[in-house]
């Protein structure tokens, strides 16, 4: 991991929309998930073990939140639950 100045982070952000561009074209379309969700939550979609997830506490409602280590589960859910009928 390192920071990326311009022009190289202009060529990576060139690169990923030509990715982007390419899967558009096979049909495949973008959606976005949150990069935190409710403990309980992503330990459950780990079996029960979240030792090596950052955990924060949600500042509006005090509830703890963790950063999803995968979002496959995400997608998932996502497809699963709102996008069933979706070619």
């Amino acid at each position: 991991m390192r920071d990326l100045l311009p022009p190289d982070a202009w060529r990576h952000a060139d690169l990923a929309r030509r990715i982007v561009g390419t899967f558009e074209l096979y049909g495949y379309e973008i959606v976005t998930v949150p990069l935190f969700e409710f403990a309980d939550l992503v330990e459950r979609g780990l079996g029960g073990s979240s030792d090596d997830v950052l955990h924060f506490i949600e500042p509006e409602s005090g509830s703890v939140v963790s950063l999803r280590p995968d979002m496959t589960p995400q997608v998932a859910r996502l497809l699963a639950t709102r996008l069933g009928d979706t070619p």
